[in-house]
């Protein structure tokens, strides 16, 4: 079961839940189901014993399709309120002679660090590009040499209310969030 993965997304008009399994670097769907959504009003909780139901009709659907349980998730979250901010970080690399994922991973970091908000959760943290000493516009710098490295991301935030409250709810079903990603602004 390594390779299965389930997300989840409390919409206003419904719950939807859906279950896939990764092989030969593709997603397959092994089921998927959407309830009438309880307890969710324009994108956000108002009722947290409503929503639990709603996720819990859902979640018994998409497992008795299976045959298994469903126990972690990946949730949708609303970009509601989101912001967006460009920022930058810059760090001394480890081993001169090659740059590692370790380095990215720091500088990275670095970018974030001082861009944290009190009443913000940030949710992705994208590269745009990096800088490797003097040479600029650098997709991927793994595997180049230099002394440092810049590497300016996007990070798109959301209220912490927001968020906290619906991985509240998606724990009180008896599910474990293993990651967040925004839902589409729209139906296409």
């Amino acid at each position: 079961m390594s390779n299965v993965y389930a997300g989840i997304e409390l919409g206003t008009d419904s719950v939807k839940l859906v279950v896939c399994e990764k092989a030969k670097g593709k997603f397959h769907v092994l089921a998927a189901s959407s309830s009438e959504s309880k307890g969710v009003r324009n994108g956000q909780i108002v009722d947290d014993k409503a929503c639990v139901i709603s996720i819990q009709k859902t979640l018994d659907r998409v497992e008795k399709m299976l045959g298994f349980r469903v126990k972690k998730v990946v949730c949708a979250v609303p970009p509601t309120d989101c912001k967006m901010d460009i920022v930058v970080g810059n760090v001394e690399v480890v081993n001169p002679s090659e740059i590692t994922g370790l380095d990215v991973s720091n500088v990275l970091n670095e970018a974030i660090k001082g861009h944290r908000s009190d009443g913000f959760e940030i949710i992705t943290a994208t590269p745009i590009s990096f800088i490797v000493d003097d040479n600029e516009n650098i997709r991927d710098p793994k595997g180049m040499s230099g002394n440092t490295l810049e590497a300016k991301i996007v990070i798109s935030s959301i209220p912490k209310s927001t968020l906290y409250k619906i991985l509240e709810v998606i724990n009180m079903s008896g599910l474990e969030t293993i990651d967040v990603a925004y839902t589409s602004t729209g139906d296409y």
